[in-house]
């Protein structure tokens, strides 16, 4: 190994034995990280607003809506890999969502029990690229987007749920990370969206 270059994983006979990026609790191997462990946002990571830190997770606040953070910080190159760890699923109808680019443009992945979205946004048209539709998600799961060049994979847990190709939000105004997540209620109840336990990213390869 060379000094000061991180062995990202280790292969056996062909197939992966480890790997740091599936570390995704302690942050190994990750360049943006956070365990939403702080009492409030940490602000020296997330810019944004409607949401608070409960438990260890990022949830949206007490008024109905969407609650977004994007990262201060910005990735070095298109090629990334952002992952999620799910933390509280209380409703199914009621979306969260992982962003990779900025406010302007982004790839997104929208999701809940019965929906399921990997699509992208350039400014002024939500595009689907490809409808995954409702899955099962419980606390623990995780959700993985790489993005290589024009190709996006995700994942859901190991499995590949969905991919898709987009040439939106490449370029250096586009490389953060955001979560977004939201809040509904009626007189029946209040419904949160899925919460966020863990969320970070690295460059792909």
């Amino acid at each position: 190994m060379l000094a000061g270059v991180g062995v990202k994983r280790i292969m056996i006979g062909g197939a992966e034995a480890w790997s740091a990026v599936k570390d995704l609790l302690t942050g190994s191997g990750f360049t943006i990280w956070d365990d939403f462990e702080a009492s409030t946002i940490n602000t020296a990571i997330w810019s944004g607003s409607g949401g608070l830190i409960s438990g260890g997770e990022l949830k949206k606040n007490t008024a109905n809506g969407t609650g977004s953070y994007w990262t201060i910080s910005q990735f070095g190159s298109d090629d990334i890999t952002v992952e999620v760890q799910l933390g509280t699923v209380t409703d199914q109808n009621q979306r969260s969502s992982v962003l990779l680019g900025s406010t302007a443009q982004y790839i997104y992945v929208e999701f809940s029990g019965s929906f399921g979205v990997l699509g992208d946004y350039n400014g002024s048209t939500w595009t689907s690229r490809n409808d995954f539709g409702g899955r099962t998600w419980k606390a623990g799961d995780r959700i993985k987007l790489i993005r290589s060049g024009d190709s996006l994979t995700l994942y859901q847990n190991t499995t590949v749920i969905a991919t898709a190709s987009s040439t939106v939000a490449k370029g250096t105004a586009f490389r953060r990370l955001g979560l977004d997540v939201r809040r509904d209620s009626n007189p029946f109840g209040t419904y949160y969206s899925p919460t966020f336990e863990v969320a970070g990213g690295y460059l792909t390869g």
